[in-house]
């Protein structure tokens, strides 16, 4: 498939060193234009990383994946003249494969493209619950019904960045993209994904919840 448009892929990494290598080759293999955000791992993230031809940041320190997704869009977007990105997370739970979709979402005029997942058996009960409350909160606050916010697996333009370029540094970040989109009324497309769970008690866990809800209401105040 050949892309008209400069689109990166970004992948925010910590402590990753059993999937990254395994990512990194399926990505490569569809796209050249790759950038690894080591968010201070202390393993060996970041090499493995390095032995690939890729793009790699490294935070000194770990500042949470909104922070190493911040990172690697401004740097896409400033230094490499990115037209796009597309976030991919680095645990191998995301079918690289599946790129090509959002390039061609891209393509269809979308602003924003959202990876929807399917919710299979193996499906965290916490995560399938947060999921839907995500979706049913941003609609009651900012009147747009968006499919799994929680996903790590989506995509924007440089102009629809400039609008939700975020705040969050935790898990909360996914929250804030979906709210921001639906407060901007920006055009947003969705495309399903395949998703493999390696790690089920990896991700949100009870103590993240009522901050990122309590999240939800400060966007409503802010935004």
């Amino acid at each position: 498939m050949k892309i008209k448009q400069n689109i990166w892929v970004v992948i925010p990494a910590y402590n990753e060193t059993n999937y990254i290598s395994r990512v990194l080759s399926k990505v490569l293999a569809e796209t050249s234009q790759v950038i690894v955000v080591d968010d201070g791992s202390s393993d060996n993230t970041c090499a493995q990383a390095l032995t690939f031809p890729v793009h790699v940041i490294r935070h000194r320190l770990n500042l949470g994946k909104g922070a190493a997704m911040k990172t690697g869009c401004e740097y896409a977007f400033s230094q490499l003249g990115a037209d796009a990105v597309v976030m991919m997370d680095a645990d191998d739970q995301h079918e690289a494969s599946e790129l090509p979709l959002f390039f061609a979402a891209f393509g269809r005029g979308s602003q924003v493209v959202f990876g929807i997942r399917q919710e299979p058996k193996e499906m965290p009960w916490l995560r399938l619950k947060m999921n839907r409350l995500g979706s049913f909160l941003t609609y009651l606050v900012f009147g747009e019904y968006i499919l799994d916010i929680p996903s790590g697996f989506k995509a924007f333009t440089r102009q629809a960045y400039q609008t939700i370029a975020w705040e969050a540094h935790n898990y909360a970040v996914e929250l804030e993209i979906a709210a921001r989109t639906a407060k901007a009324k920006l055009r947003y497309d969705y495309v399903r994904i395949k998703t493999v769970y390696h790690d089920t008690n990896k991700g949100m866990t009870m103590l993240d919840v009522i901050p990122i809800l309590w999240y939800l209401v400060k966007l409503k105040v802010t935004l």
